[in-house]
């Protein structure tokens, strides 16, 4: 193993598409602003890609992604499938119509199954795409960057980092 060291987030770069294992390090819920599912439920995760030892690696920029829970439209949705696929590619089995939450409160509301997002660990294969930059500096008008092309759910499940956990836990006492 070589050390490598750690770049500044202004100097790292999008990752070569590919296969990579990526960890959930940031989890946002929101609500959706797009013209087809406004206010429906968002997640935010923020993926951190992998080295082959299990580390996160600093050379790369970290990957965006935004789940959207419209599952509510029955048989017409288009979205929920994608936190399915999520899911199914950080090891959990769920029966058909099993109920779960990403909010551990909103879990013990409903009494359903409680997935800690932070700290999941999975299989994805991620590709480059151009974007267009918020800048007026001139030359500096495009950009790159990573973009999970798909969760890949038959790969072998990754072990969880340590000190998550997805245990309902008892309100402690005052």
């Amino acid at each position: 193993m070589k050390y490598i060291e750690p770049k500044p987030p202004s100097q790292r770069e999008p990752a070569p598409a590919g296969k990579y294992s990526v960890r959930v390090v940031e989890w946002e819920r929101g609500l959706s602003q797009g013209a087809k599912t406004s206010g429906m439920t968002a997640f935010y995760p923020v993926f951190a890609i992998e080295d082959a030892s299990g580390e996160l690696d600093s050379r790369y920029f970290t990957l965006d992604e935004m789940l959207i829970d419209d599952s509510e439209r029955g048989s017409d949705s288009n979205c929920a499938w994608k936190i399915f696929a999520f899911v199914k590619a950080a090891g959990y089995a769920l029966q058909k119509g099993e109920a779960f939450e990403f909010d551990q409160d909103r879990a013990k509301e409903s009494g359903c199954r409680f997935i800690n997002p932070l700290g999941l660990r999975l299989n994805v294969e991620i590709e480059v795409e151009g974007y267009q930059k918020k800048t007026d500096k001139p030359g500096e008008k495009t950009g790159r960057k990573n973009r999970v092309k798909r969760y890949l759910q038959d790969e072998t499940p990754l072990p969880r980092v340590d000190g998550t956990n997805d245990e309902l836990t008892q309100d402690e006492p005052f």
